[in-house]
């Protein structure tokens, strides 16, 4: 949200209308007004809360990139640069202010740097099906998962009324991978539940790639 002054260009007749809507009787208006300097004196979120341990993790991370780095490419000029998910990070908590709520808090500024469960399946993290299939609740396993069986028909049909969790090592011959018309939203939210089980943020965001390598359209859409 940007806060300027009420004399500013472009300003003012906003809030002018905003005033007319309200008088007339329309209260959304009215609620959706801009008030300017509103949050002049309210204390940023960095003040309160900051993921320091993830923020370190992640920035590490893009250090030893080495040349994998967005900024390396562009020569020398760049002196002394800070990782940018560091950067990211700071301006992002200095720009939002604090509510009563620091727990919420955290979870939004999560959520806005991909450090959660959702954000971290939106950044393609290396889990197999059959990872998946070990880890997680699920009852109809072949909506999202193609199998292929080589077995007696017995055991085949054993498979095929099987549920999630399971371990592909106790069914020699059992290979599953992703059905193709997966809907993608789903398959989100199946490595989200599979990298919950992880116990560590660091195990977790080890399998993903970094924020500044996915392209941030898709990475932030659903935000």
């Amino acid at each position: 949200m940007v806060i300027r002054d009420a004399g500013a260009s472009g300003l003012a007749p906003t809030l002018e209308r905003g005033s007319q809507n309200a008088r007339v009787g329309n209260p959304s208006a009215a609620a959706a007004r801009l008030q300017p300097f509103a949050l002049r004196d309210a204390p940023a979120l960095i003040e309160a809360v900051f993921p320091a341990q993830k923020v370190s993790f992640e920035a590490q991370r893009e250090r030893k990139a080495v040349h994998g780095q967005t900024l390396t490419p562009l020569g020398s000029y760049w002196k002394g640069r800070k990782p940018l998910i560091l950067v990211r990070a700071i301006v992002l908590g200095s720009l939002l202010p604090q509510t009563d709520d620091a727990e919420k808090d955290l979870e939004i500024f999560e959520k806005l740097m991909d450090f959660d469960d959702g954000g971290l399946a939106r950044r393609e993290p290396k889990i197999s099906p059959a990872e998946i299939a070990r880890r997680i609740d699920l009852a109809q396993p072949l909506r999202y998962f193609s199998a292929s069986f080589k077995g007696d028909a017995e055991d085949t049909e054993e498979i095929e009324g099987a549920q999630l969790p399971l371990d592909l090592d106790d069914c020699p011959g059992l290979t599953i991978r992703w059905r193709r018309d997966i809907d993608e939203a789903e398959k989100l939210d199946l490595l989200a539940r599979a990298l919950a089980t992880y116990p560590t943020y660091e195990e977790r965001a080890g399998l993903c790639k970094r924020p500044e390598e996915m392209d941030q359209t898709a990475l932030y859409a659903p935000i």
